[in-house]
């Protein structure tokens, strides 16, 4: 063997591709297989047959150049923080609360339906897409994801789409609901262990609460990935932000605080249990304003690159950022010259300015906002989570957040920037969540 050339991707007629991909489909799912398997097949030209050599459950590196060298590349690390992210997953699906459930591996369900972006050619199966874990669902009962337009009028589980936001009510703020994946669990009313055949009334418990806010520009669908493995006990809800994603726009120059008001009426609908706080950047403003204005609103605050305080700067950079204010106030009073005000404007201002576009009054609002008495006034627990490479909230601001937040904890991530957190680092992203919702939640 060792003398045989490596062919990767071959060039092979598009229906015998086909039939192996499906032979490794279905082969995988008869295994109900997980992690990332290297399928070896043989092919009989003569007679046109396929036949399944073997099944390497840990291929030498996962096979990892296989990865690499698919259609869309899925690099060395990223296949390990895939496999890390499925065994979490399956692990907190093993136990009790399983019986009588089917639990498909992430990958083997996916598999059905391969698509064009996916993984080795006759190797291993397609790529699963980012943090896919396996789900506990009653056989027959498939889990839904609700998405709903929550007016401050209506309770978000029934309110139906609308076309115009309420003058009395502010803007609509599209929710999008990710049930708890986890069989019910019911209480008997006088505190004992409830029988399913018996008559006594019974009380359902509420399940725990993780609100998801996104950062400026993101909407819902930023997070959906780290929400998707959240579920196993616990109610996911996704905001899009007034202004982002399918909410309505802002009905004047808000500030957090109207941000963090307007979540609060949204939060009163809701049932109320044991709540968590998630947000990255901009949502992390306004989970400090709804702390520190509604503390009866949220049991804690998980902040992802939280911004809100001044940035320290070195003299260099205060100079270099003095001069570019000056320069750009020189050109607006002069009006602008001949270069045009839109022009002056994305030349100075950041990539979140450029592109605000309406957003721009809010976002001037939001930036220049100081958020230390804010921070101050929150008593919750509070987990700071913080790139190490982050240049838009770097991890000198986490630990002034420490010295004004009187319940704060900070937890800096290596190698990780302002976004890619939520990306390549999501895995451990959700690990420090799930460590944080244990404490808030009691396990």
């Amino acid at each position: 063997m060792l003398s045989l050339t490596r062919e990767i991707n071959p060039d092979l007629p598009e229906s015998l591709e086909g039939r192996i991909r499906d032979l490794a489909v279905r082969t995988y799912a008869a295994f109900d297989g997980t992690g990332a398997p290297r399928m070896d097949f043989m092919y009989d030209a003569a007679r046109d047959e396929v036949w399944l050599n073997e099944v390497n459950p840990i291929p030498g590196s996962f096979a990892f150049f296989l990865w690499e060298a698919a259609e869309t590349p899925v690099r060395f690390t990223r296949l390990l923080s895939l496999m890390i992210d499925e065994a979490r997953a399956m692990a907190r699906h093993t136990g009790s609360h399983c019986l009588g459930h089917t639990c498909p591996p992430a990958f083997t369900r996916m598999q059905r339906a391969p698509s064009p972006s996916g993984g080795a050619r006759f190797a291993c199966p397609p790529a699963p897409c980012p943090f896919a874990r396996p789900r506990c669902t009653p056989r027959g009962a498939p889990r839904r994801t609700h998405h709903f337009e929550a007016s401050m009028d209506s309770a978000p589980q029934t309110a139906t789409p609308q076309s115009a936001p309420s003058p009395a009510t502010g803007p609509y703020m599209h929710v999008v609901h990710l049930p708890n994946a986890a069989p019910a669990r019911r209480k008997a009313a006088d505190g004992g262990d409830a029988d399913a055949g018996a008559a006594a009334p019974v009380a359902p418990q509420i399940a725990p609460q993780i609100i998801w806010a996104h950062g400026w520009m993101h909407t819902h669908a930023n997070l959906l990935p780290l929400a998707a493995t959240c579920t196993h006990g616990r109610d996911n809800y996704l905001l899009d932000m007034p202004g982002f994603g399918r909410s309505g726009m802002p009905p004047a120059t808000w500030g957090t605080q109207d941000y963090a008001d307007h979540a609060a009426v949204w939060l009163r609908t809701l049932s109320r249990g044991r709540r968590v706080w998630v947000g990255h950047s901009f949502g992390c403003r306004v989970g400090l304003q709804l702390a520190a204005r509604h503390p009866d609103l949220v049991d804690g605050l998980f902040l992802m690159a939280a911004a809100g305080l001044p940035r320290r700067r070195t003299p260099m950079e205060r100079f270099t950022r003095g001069c570019r204010i000056a320069a750009f106030k020189t050109l607006k009073h002069l009006h602008w010259l001949s270069f045009g005000a839109e022009r002056v404007r994305r030349f100075f201002g950041s990539a979140d300015y450029a592109s605000a576009g309406e957003l721009r009054p809010v976002f001037v609002s939001v930036v220049n906002e100081n958020l230390s008495g804010v921070a101050a006034r929150v008593a919750c627990p509070v987990r700071l989570l913080y790139g190490e490479n982050d240049t838009e909230t770097p991890p000198s601001m986490g630990q002034d957040f420490v010295r004004l937040l009187p319940h704060a904890r900070l937890q800096v991530l290596p190698r990780f920037g302002h976004l890619d957190i939520l990306t390549a680092g999501g895995h451990q992203a959700v690990y420090a969540l799930d460590t944080f919702c244990e404490e808030i939640f009691g396990g």
